[in-house]
């Protein structure tokens, strides 16, 4: 059986920002995208087939009081930190 190919990406961010408002994190930068279903001026990766997907990522935050950070899927919380 051949598999299809499995849709994988890595973005970034190039430079630090501060929030203060809810809004996607600014990953600007793409290090790779087998699909190109991640768009950089939205910060949204529309998922291009259906299937099971892992989503890893991380945050660092310097001086900061709080840091909240949460995965949405449709619009849906999946999972948070705080």
């Amino acid at each position: 059986m051949v598999e299809p190919n499995r849709p994988c990406f890595c973005a970034y961010s190039t430079a630090s920002y501060t929030q203060n408002t809810a809004e996607n994190v600014k990953s600007d930068t793409i290090y790779f995208d087998t699909t190109n279903s991640y768009d950089t001026s939205t910060f949204v990766y529309t998922i291009p087939i259906t299937g099971k997907y892992f989503f890893y990522y991380s945050f660092v935050w310097v001086n900061g009081t709080s840091a909240k950070i949460r995965l949405d899927k449709n619009n849906n919380q999946q999972d948070r930190v705080i």
